[in-house]
């Protein structure tokens, strides 16, 4: 969708800018009719002065002329044509005919003039045309199509299903909740311990306020702000943990836990497929590309490392995802309703992955509870 605007935008602002600066300097056929108008100066002086000339191309001439003198928008122009047209039928025609290639000339000399000057126009009217869309059409554009949702719509959905309750009551021994400080880039990294002994997260000791905080994607929710003294705007925590399962497991072995008695499973949502960049790639598209990247290159640096760490203790990362397209992960974000999809790619990873799942709960439920290990 983002593209699409570039593209447009890019457009609009080209033709405009171009035919505001031709339509002003060229007047229409000016060029055009200047030479023609010439040739049939030429010609009507030999008709009025008796010499022999060609009568197809004078009738061509004037069919020409003709033609191009339809519509009156150069009275100058104009005048020398109809002036010319009935000089031979005047007994003073030649003189007519001189005075008025003489007009023409002069025409034609402030015509080039203006020429010269077409660059500055273009580019001064490029200047105008610019700001008018970056400032009007763009912000128009992205009021009516592209303007992301106030996040209390968002909570509104949560609390349908999340309890406002404080983060001691929820039954888990401990969880991690993620956001990141737009203001102060600074990550929000939620604990049940953090919002006990950071000052400036307790104002988040509840669930469903935290998981708003890690829950506001700018692509389609307005960030969150609190006023918590440090004028600070929330954003979804993808925004520093694409893969959150690295710090999850950082966070346990900081509180203590042995890092061989962990075991990682990450439960994800879509995984953009490796893509091959064609040769005749556009400028916009190859932007797209790169700004694809950044995430991505995140999460598979992060996945990489953790995994290089539980190999070390014979283990592995378990990470439930589903492979998709550029193009449809590009779709699906351009979605005005996207929970059907993601339905179903939701059902298309569970079938795909049933046995690992099966033995991954076996697994865990044997670690958890039939041996001292925790997991």
């Amino acid at each position: 969708m983002i593209s699409l605007f570039t593209a447009l935008f890019l457009i609009v602002f080209g033709v405009i800018a171009y035919k505001s600066a031709e339509a002003y300097f060229r007047n229409g056929h000016k060029d055009r009719r200047i030479i023609e108008l010439k040739q049939l100066l030429r010609l009507q002086k030999k008709v009025v002065k008796k010499k022999e000339f060609n009568a197809e191309h004078l009738s061509s001439v004037e069919t020409q002329c003709k033609e191009l003198f339809k519509e009156h928008d150069d009275l100058q122009m104009h005048e020398i044509y109809l002036t010319v047209t009935k000089a031979k039928d005047n007994e003073d025609g030649l003189e007519t005919l001189i005075q008025q290639q003489k007009k023409l000339v002069e025409l034609e000399r402030d015509h080039q003039a203006k020429q010269g000057y077409k660059w500055y126009a273009l580019f001064l009217v490029s200047i105008v045309t610019g700001f008018f869309l970056y400032f009007v059409f763009i912000p128009i554009i992205n009021y009516a199509f592209v303007t992301s949702k106030d996040n209390s719509s968002l909570m509104e959905q949560l609390q349908t299903f999340l309890p406002s309750t404080t983060f001691d009551d929820v039954i888990t021994d401990d969880f991690m909740v993620m956001s990141w400080d737009l203001n102060n880039r600074d990550p929000f990294i939620l604990t049940k311990n953090s919002v006990k002994d950071v000052e400036r997260y307790k104002q988040f000791d509840q669930l469903d306020k935290a998981t708003l905080l890690s829950a506001c994607n700018p692509l389609y929710f307005k960030p969150c702000k609190e006023d918590n003294g440090d004028n600070s705007v929330f954003i979804s925590g993808n925004a520093i943990a694409e893969s959150p399962a690295m710090y999850a497991f950082l966070y346990a072995t900081e509180a203590g836990q042995d890092p061989a008695n962990i075991a990682v499973v990450s439960v994800g949502s879509t995984l953009e497929r490796p893509d091959k960049i064609p040769e005749d790639i556009g400028i916009i598209e190859w932007v797209t590309r790169i700004e694809s990247l950044q995430g991505q290159s995140k999460r598979h640096s992060q996945d990489y490392l953790l995994n290089a760490v539980l190999n070390s203790y014979d283990r592995n990362l378990i990470k439930f995802q589903f492979p998709v397209s550029l193009e449809f992960e590009e779709e699906l974000a351009s979605k005005k309703n996207r929970l059907e999809d993601m339905e179903l790619l939701k059902a298309d990873m569970i079938n795909e992955n049933r046995m690992l799942i099966e033995f991954t709960m076996e697994a865990i439920v044997k670690e958890r509870f039939a041996s001292s290990n925790q997991c």
